[in-house]
C-alpha cells in the first residue's frame, strides 16, 4: 500500500530494466507499480514526455469546472480547511474529475510555481494512459487510494514529485466522481499522508453553498504583490484608478487618481491591529488614524479588505462556481468565476487563485465591472515605495481627536 523511499534506487534500476526489455529484473516492485508500468507501456505512453497534455484552455476549462460545479463544491469546504498545512509542507492538493483532467489546486504559490513546470494545474489531464503512473492516473484505474514516489512514476520528468491520491465516490452509488491527491517534491513524502488523503476523500461533505472564506483567502498568497485596477464608485457614480502596493502582511499603500495616497502599517505583534495614514494631495492634507479608531467611527475595514478589494459578505449570502457573465468579457490573467448573491444582489466575481485577488467583479444589476484588475506584478517593492511625500502638508492625528472627546 505505502511506497519505500529507502527502496527508490532498487526501484529506478527495476524501472531501467523494465523500459529496455519490457520486463523485471525481480519480484520485489509494488504490484500495483508494476501492473501501472505495463499499462503505461501498452498506452504508448513516452518516458521522456515533459508534461502533462492541456486538454482545456481558458474558455473551455472554465465551462468544464462550471460542469463539474458540484464536486468542486462537495470539496473545497473541508479541504481549504488544511490550506496552512499544505503551505508549511509545501504541498499542492489537487482535485480531478473521473476522467483524471484537474479541475482545481490548492497550495503555496512557490509550490505552484513548480507544478506548472510539468502541467500539474488546471485543465491538464493525468490519466495514466496519458502521462503513466501516477498517483491520480493509476487510482481512478484501481478505484483504489495510492502512493507513488519518484522513481515508481513512469515518466522521467514526474520522478522528482511523491505523490499521494484517492478516488471519490458517490456515498450512494458508489460511482467514481473524482480523485483528490496530494503532491510535492521528493523530499516532502510522508507515509500519513495516505490516511490523511483517503479520510478527505471519504468525508467529502456535501455543501449546497461555498463558504467566503474558504474561496477568496490571502494564505498562499505572492510575498509582494502590486496592481492596478479600475474601480466603480457609488457614491460619485463615477469609475477610479486604484493602484496597490502590498509587501507582505505588514505594510501596504492604496494610491487612487493620483489624488488619495493610503498607507497602512500592521502591528507584528497583533495583526489584527493596523495604523493608517491618509494622505489627500488635493487638500495637501495628511490624517493618521488606527483601526479601534476607525471602528469607533464605524469603518470597519481591514487588510483583506483593502490588500484584496474584496469585502466578506454582511448577514447571509450563497456563493456558488459560476462562468462568466458575458462571453465577451475577457481577464489578463486566468481566473475562476463564482457568483455571491445577497438576496437580490448578485454579483460575478473572477478570482486569481495564484495571486490571490479578484480580476474582475461584475455588478448583474448594473450590467458593468465594478472592478477591473489591469496590470499586476509579483516583483519584489522597493522600500522607498512606502516613503511618503507630504512635505508642507497640515498633518491631523485623528488618534488624539477622537481619543481626547
Amino acid at each position: 500500500m505505502f511506497s519505500r523511499p529507502e527502496k527508490d534506487t532498487f526501484v529506478q534500476s527495476e524501472w531501467i530494466h523494465f523500459v529496455k526489455s519490457g520486463h523485471l529484473k525481480s519480484d520485489h516492485l509494488r504490484k500495483i507499480i508494476n501492473d501501472s508500468w505495463i499499462r503505461s507501456k501498452h498506452a504508448g505512453v513516452s518516458i521522456d514526455a515533459l508534461d502533462a497534455p492541456i486538454v482545456l484552455q481558458s474558455h473551455d476549462l472554465q465551462e468544464y469546472i462550471f460542469e463539474n460545479k458540484k464536486l468542486i463544491h462537495s470539496s473545497l469546504p473541508i479541504l481549504s480547511q488544511y490550506q496552512t498545512l499544505l503551505d508549511h509542507h509545501n504541498l499542492l492538493l489537487l482535485i480531478s474529475d473521473a476522467e483524471g483532467v484537474i479541475l482545481q489546486t490548492l497550495g503555496d504559490t512557490n509550490i505552484h510555481h513548480k507544478a506548472e513546470s510539468l502541467h500539474l494545474i488546471s485543465g491538464a489531464s493525468w490519466a495514466e494512459h496519458a502521462c503513466g503512473t501516477n498517483a491520480i492516473g493509476t487510482a481512478l484505474e484501481t478505484g483504489r487510494a495510492v502512493q507513488v514516489h519518484a522513481n515508481e512514476h513512469y515518466c522521467t520528468t514526474a520522478k522528482r514529485w511523491t505523490c499521494t491520491a484517492s478516488v471519490i465516490r458517490n456515498p450512494v452509488s458508489k460511482k467514481i466522481l473524482g480523485v483528490l491527491d496530494v503532491s510535492g517534491l521528493r523530499e516532502s513524502y510522508n507515509q500519513q499522508t495516505l490516511a490523511l488523503v483517503t479520510s478527505l476523500a471519504t468525508h467529502t461533505p456535501n455543501q449546497k453553498s461555498l463558504k467566503f472564506e474558504h474561496v477568496f483567502k490571502s494564505q498562499g498568497e505572492p510575498k509582494a504583490l502590486y496592481f492596478q485596477s479600475q474601480f466603480y464608485s457609488a457614491a460619485d457614480g463615477h469609475k477610479h484608478n486604484l493602484q496597490v502596493w502590498r509587501d507582505g502582511e505588514l505594510h501596504l499603500r492604496r494610491k487612487t487618481d493620483q489624488a488619495i495616497d493610503t498607507y497602512v502599517i500592521r502591528d507584528k505583534a497583533n495583526l489584527n491591529a493596523y495604523q493608517m495614514i491618509v494622505v489627500d494631495y488635493n487638500k495637501r492634507v495628511t490624517t493618521k488614524i488606527n483601526r479601534n479608531n476607525l471602528i469607533h467611527l464605524g469603518e470597519f475595514n481591514d487588510w483583506f479588505d483593502m490588500s484584496h478589494g474584496l469585502r466578506h459578505p454582511k448577514g447571509e449570502y450563497q456563493l456558488h462556481l459560476g462562468k462568466a457573465p458575458q462571453a465577451s468579457l475577457k481577464t489578463f490573467a486566468p481566473c475562476q468565476w463564482y457568483v455571491l448573491s445577497q438576496g437580490k444582489v448578485q454579483h460575478h466575481i473572477c478570482w486569481s487563485e495564484k495571486n490571490r485577488i479578484p480580476l474582475v467583479i461584475w455588478d448583474d444589476a448594473k450590467s458593468m465591472a465594478v472592478w477591473q484588475v489591469t496590470t499586476l506584478n509579483r516583483q519584489p517593492i522597493k522600500k522607498d515605495v512606502f516613503i511618503m511625500h507630504d512635505a508642507g502638508f497640515m498633518r491631523n492625528d485623528a488618534n488624539a481627536d477622537i481619543e481626547n472627546d
